[in-house]
C-alpha cells in the first residue's frame, strides 16, 4: 500500500490536507472518501467560545477527528475543539474503512486562532485649569481585557512631567500622556490611548501701593510711585506717551507741565506667568495759584487835571503783572503805566497775571478811588448900585469863577422888584432885589456854592408937574392914553384929541363928535376913541377915521387896544363889541342892564372889563365870564392890567382890588371914602391911581403911597408907561406929568 499527502489551501478560510492510500491487493471493496459539514470558525479567539466539526464518510461510516501534529493553539476534546492559545488549529478526520470500504483518506480542516483585542480608557478627567507649578494630576487609565496599563509622558511635552503615576506641570504648553498595553498570549496590544490638556501660564495683577498726590502742582515737589505684582515678579513703571505734563526718572515723577500725568505698571511675565493687564495710576497736575497785590497806594485827594499817579502790583508768581484801566472808567486815562486824572468820577485799574505753563492766570486785582472835581468859587466883580430907583437906571452884574468858567446870572424867584433881561437889571418895583451868580462845573470843576448879590430899590416918589392947560375953553379931558414919554393921546368932552410929542402938546383937533369918553393907543401910529353916542373912530399917526357908528344909541363909555389888529369897547348898557382891525363887532349883552365903566385887555385872550354894580367880568377871546361881584355895590370906576394874571381895579369909595388871574381879594382902602376916578398900571409892581381930589396914589407891588398931584382939581384920567412916567389929565382941560 502506498500513501499519499496532498494540501490544499482555500483562499481566505483553512488548509485542508487530504490524505488517501492505495492498496495494492485487488478484491471487490470500494473506495470511500470523507467531507466536512461544519465551517470553521471565521473568528476564533483565544478563550473565546468553542468549535463542533462534523464530516461524513461517502461510505456513511462514522468518521472521528484528531487534531494534526501540525496544529496549534487548539484542544479536541470529545469532538469539541476549544482555543486555547493563538495559533493554527488543524483538525484531521479519518475512516478507518471495513470489509466493504476500504479506509477513507484523511481529510483535514484548519483554521486560525487568534489573540483578542483590547482598548484602554482613561478613567481619570484632565485638569481645565492646569497651571505651571500650580498643582498636580494623577492620571489614570483601564484595559479592557483587565491587563495593566502603563503610562508614559510624550517625549515631546516639555511642559509636564510624570513620576510614580503624578504628572507636574512645569512649562505653558501642552502635556500628552500616553496609556499603553503590551498584550499576552491571550491578548493582542491595545492601540495606544493619550489624554492631552493645556497647561497655562498663572495669571497676574499689578496694584498700585502708592496714592497719588492730590495737589499735584507744576514744579512743585515730586511723586515716587509704588506697585507689585500678585506674581512677586518685578513691577516696570513707565509714563504715558500722551503725558506731556510729567516726566519719570530713576523711578521718581516730576511735574512739568498743567495736564493729567498718566503712570503705567507693566510685568511681562515669564514660564509660570502670563504678562499682567497693564494697571495705569492718573493724577492731575495743576498750574499753581498766584494771586495780585497792589503794591502802590491811591491818591486820596485825586482831582480832575491835577496831579498824576503811577500804579504798581506784584505777583506772588513773580511773573509781570498788567496794569490796565478799566472800560467804563472815563475819568481817567492810563499811558505808559501812569494814571492821569481826566474828569471826575471812580476810577478803576485792573491788574492781571495771564499765567504761564506753570502757573494759572491770577483772580484779576483792582484799586479804584475817587477823582473830584476841582473846586471854585465866584466872586461878583461889580458894585452893586446904591441908590436904585423904580424904573431909573439900570445895573449891570458882573462876576467870575476861579475857575475861568462863564458865571450865569438869574434874578431870585422871590425878587419881584426886579428883572434880569440879556444881563442888564431894571428896577421894576420898591424891594430887595437878589441876583445869583451860578458856575454849573464841568467836567473838570465842580459847581460852584452859588452867590448873591442884593440891593434895595426904592420907590420912586413921582414929582407931578404943575397942571398945564392944554385944552382952554373950560372943555373937560375925559380920557388919556401913551405909549411911551414920547407919545400920549387924550381927548375931551367937545369931541376934540391933542397929542404928546415928548415935549409939548398939540393944539386940540376937532373930530366932530359928541363927548369922547375914552381913547386907548397901541403905538403912536394907531388908537382907537369912543364917544356917548355909539361911534368909533382911529387915528393913523396924522388924522381920525371918520366916525362910525358901532352901537347905535347907547353910550360907549371905555375902549382898549393891545395891538392894531384887536380892541373891547364896553357901553353903558352892559354891551361888549369888538374890533379885529377892519371890523367891529355887534352889540354882545354881557353884563345885562348894569353899566359896565371901564374895559382893559393886555391880549386878544385876556380882558377884564367892570360895572356900576362891584362886578368884574373876563374875555379868554372866545367869551366872557357872568359877572362876578368882587366889590359889593359899589361903583368901580377904572381897571387896568399889567398882564393876564396881574389887573387892579378901584372904585368910588377909595378901594383898590388886585387880580391874580384866578381870583380877586377883598377890596382894601387906600384912599378913606375918596372916589378914586382912574388907575394905570405900568407893570405887576407899579401903578398909578388918581381920585377925585386931585391926589396920586403909588403901587410899589406890596403897599399903596399917596400924594398931591393937582390939587382943586378932578383928575379924570391917568396913563403910566413906567415907573417914571405917567400922565394925567383933568375936568379943567390940563394934564400934569409925573416923572
Amino acid at each position: 500500500m502506498i500513501r499519499k499527502l496532498s494540501w490544499f489551501i482555500i483562499p481566505g478560510l483553512v488548509a485542508i490536507t487530504v490524505g488517501f492510500s492505495v492498496f495494492a491487493t485487488g478484491g471487490s471493496a470500494s473506495v470511500q472518501t470523507i467531507a466536512f459539514t461544519s465551517t470553521v470558525p471565521s473568528n476564533a479567539l483565544v478563550g473565546e467560545g468553542s468549535y463542533t466539526p462534523t464530516a461524513t464518510a461517502s461510505s456513511g461510516l462514522p468518521v472521528s477527528f484528531t487534531l494534526d501534529a501540525a496544529s496549534t493553539g487548539c484542544t479536541l476534546v470529545a469532538a469539541v475543539v476549544s482555543f486555547a492559545g493563538a495559533g493554527t488549529c488543524v483538525i484531521a478526520a479519518h475512516q478507518a474503512g471495513n470489509a466493504t470500504s476500504h479506509a477513507a483518506a484523511t481529510v483535514h480542516q484548519s483554521f486560525a486562532i487568534a489573540r483578542n483585542s483590547q482598548s484602554i480608557r482613561f478613567t481619570s478627567t484632565v485638569s481645565s485649569n492646569a497651571r505651571v507649578g500650580a498643582g498636580t494630576y494623577a492620571p489614570s487609565a483601564t484595559a479592557s481585557s483587565g491587563l495593566p496599563v502603563t503610562l508614559t509622558r510624550a517625549a515631546t511635552s516639555k511642559s509636564c512631567l510624570l513620576d510614580s503615576g503624578i504628572v507636574t506641570f512645569i512649562a505653558a504648553g501642552t502635556c500628552v500622556i500616553y496609556a499603553n498595553q503590551a498584550g499576552n498570549v491571550t491578548y493582542r496590544p491595545a492601540s495606544q490611548a493619550s489624554q492631552s490638556f493645556t497647561i497655562s501660564r498663572n495669571s497676574q495683577s499689578i496694584r498700585f501701593t502708592s496714592a497719588v498726590p492730590p495737589n499735584a502742582a507744576v514744579g512743585s515737589g515730586t511723586y515716587a510711585p509704588t506697585a507689585t505684582a500678585s506674581s512677586g515678579l518685578p513691577v516696570t513703571l513707565a509714563r504715558a506717551a500722551t503725558s506731556r505734563s510729567c516726566q519719570l526718572a530713576s523711578g521718581v515723577v516730576t511735574f512739568t507741565a498743567a495736564g493729567t500725568c498718566v503712570i503705567y505698571a507693566n510685568q511681562a511675565g515669564n514660564a509660570a506667568y502670563r504678562p499682567a493687564s497693564q494697571a495705569s495710576q492718573s493724577f492731575t497736575i495743576s498750574r499753581n495759584s498766584q494771586s495780585i497785590t497792589f503794591t502802590s497806594t491811591a491818591p486820596p485827594n485825586a482831582a480832575v487835571g491835577s496831579g498824576s499817579y503811577t500804579p504798581s502790583a506784584v505777583a506772588s508768581s513773580g511773573l509781570p503783572v498788567t496794569l490796565i484801566r478799566a472800560a467804563t472808567s472815563k475819568s481817567c486815562a492810563l499811558t505808559s503805566g501812569v494814571v492821569t486824572f481826566t474828569a471826575a468820577g471812580t476810577c478803576v485799574i485792573y491788574a492781571n497775571q495771564a499765567g504761564n505753563a506753570a502757573y494759572r492766570p491770577a483772580s484779576q486785582a483792582s484799586q479804584s478811588f475817587t477823582i473830584s472835581r476841582n473846586p471854585q468859587t465866584i466872586t461878583f466883580t461889580s458894585t452893586a448900585p446904591l441908590n436904585a430907583v423904580v424904573g431909573s437906571g439900570t445895573y449891570t452884574p458882573l462876576a467870575t469863577a476861579s475857575s475861568g468858567l462863564p458865571v450865569t446870572l438869574t434874578r431870585a424867584a422871590t425878587s419881584k422888584s426886579c428883572e434880569l433881561t440879556s444881563g442888564v437889571v431894571a428896577f421894576t418895583a420898591a424891594g430887595t432885589c437878589v441876583i445869583y451868580a451860578n458856575q454849573a462845573g464841568n467836567a473838570t470843576y465842580q459847581p460852584a456854592a452859588q452867590v448873591g448879590q442884593a440891593f434895595a430899590i426904592s420907590t420912586p416918589s413921582l414929582i407931578w408937574s404943575a397942571p398945564h392947560a392944554i385944552d382952554v375953553g373950560g372943555n373937560s379931558l375925559t380920557s388919556v392914553s401913551c405909549v411911551s414919554s414920547a407919545f400920549c393921546m387924550t381927548v375931551d368932552s367937545s369931541g376934540r384929541s391933542l397929542w404928546w410929542n415928548a415935549t409939548t402938546w398939540s393944539n386940540p383937533m376937532s373930530l366932530g363928535v359928541g363927548s369922547i369918553t375914552s381913547v386907548s393907543c397901541a403905538s403912536s401910529t394907531y388908537c382907537a376913541a369912543v364917544n356917548e353916542n355909539g361911534s368909533a373912530f382911529t387915528w393913523n399917526a396924522a388924522s381920525w377915521s371918520t366916525p362910525g357908528d358901532i352901537d347905535g344909541s347907547n353910550g360907549l363909555t371905555s375902549v382898549s387896544c393891545p395891538s392894531a389888529g384887536f380892541c373891547v369897547a364896553v357901553d353903558d348898557r352892559g354891551n361888549a363889541l369888538t374890533y379885529d382891525g377892519i371890523n367891529w363887532s355887534a352889540p354882545d349883552d354881557i353884563d345885562g342892564t348894569d353899566r359896565l365903566t371901564s374895559v382893559s385887555c393886555t391880549s386878544e385872550s385876556s380882558c377884564i372889563a367892570v360895572d356900576d354894580g362891584g362886578n368884574a367880568l373876563t374875555y379868554d377871546g372866545t367869551s366872557w365870564s357872568a359877572p362876578f361881584d368882587i366889590d359889593g355895590t359899589t361903583t368901580l370906576t377904572s381897571v387896568s392890567c399889567a398882564s393876564g394874571s396881574s389887573c387892579i381895579a378901584v372904585d368910588d369909595r377909595g378901594n383898590a382890588l388886585t387880580y391874580d388871574g384866578t381870583s380877586w381879594p377883598a377890596p382894601y382902602d387906600i384912599d378913606g371914602t375918596t372916589a378914586l376916578t382912574s388907575v394905570s398900571c405900568s407893570s405887576q409892581s407899579f401903578c398909578v391911581a388918581v381920585d377925585d381930589l386931585g391926589n396920586a396914589l403909588a403901587y410899589d407891588g406890596a403897599t399903596w403911597s399917596r400924594g398931591v398931584a393937582d390939587p382943586g382939581h378932578v383928575p379924570s384920567s391917568v396913563s403910566c408907561v413906567s415907573q417914571v412916567f405917567c400922565m394925567a389929565v383933568d375936568q379943567a382941560g390940563n394934564a400934569l406929568i409925573g416923572t
